[in-house]
């Protein structure tokens, strides 16, 4: 026999989520199966607490699955103890160009860069003659040409740096 058909419920005015979760996964906690269940449009806020009760990695897409069902426009990410990779973390930062304050504890030198612009030298250029805008998007492309992630991230909390050398940042 077949299991319950699962409907996704759109929650058109729903702008801030929050879900905390202090149940092992192998109990039948896992709060990914409620953001499965729903699309959220005006999604502006979502912060995931799940308290490292996870009992090893396996991919965990159900936030990436919720941002591309729902194509909001993500401005405040919150994730603590989630069984998330920095891949996958990078594809939710993706789907979050609007994206202005970042709390998480996954995070590694991939990140840092990602977030972070490189240095362009704009000798040759006549930054007197550029609006405002233009100089932010001459200063905000990398050296291959694509832009950094999150440019309007105006505040990140980092819990845990044990991944990361910052090598991204100093050079």
């Amino acid at each position: 026999t077949r299991g319950p058909t699962r409907c996704v419920r759109r929650l058109q005015r729903l702008r801030g989520l929050g879900v905390a979760c202090f149940v092992r996964f192998s109990h039948g906690g896992d709060p990914g199966l409620l953001l499965d269940l729903l699309e959220l449009p005006a999604l502006n806020d979502i912060q995931l607490n799940m308290g490292s009760l996870y009992d090893e990695h396996q991919p965990w897409t159900h936030l990436v699955s919720l941002l591309e069902r729902s194509q909001a426009n993500l401005g405040l990410l919150n994730l603590n103890g989630t069984p998330m990779s920095a891949d996958e973390v990078l594809q939710c930062l993706r789907l979050s160009p609007a994206l202005w304050f970042l709390k998480t504890d996954i995070i590694g030198d991939c990140m840092f860069k990602a977030l972070t612009p490189n240095y362009v030298d704009t000798g040759s250029l006549d930054e007197d003659a550029l609006t405002v805008d233009e100089q932010f998007t001459v200063r905000s492309k990398s050296s291959d040409g694509n832009g950094f992630l999150c440019p309007g991230l105006l505040a990140m909390e980092v819990e845990n740096l044990d991944d990361c050398s910052l090598h991204a940042i100093y050079n």
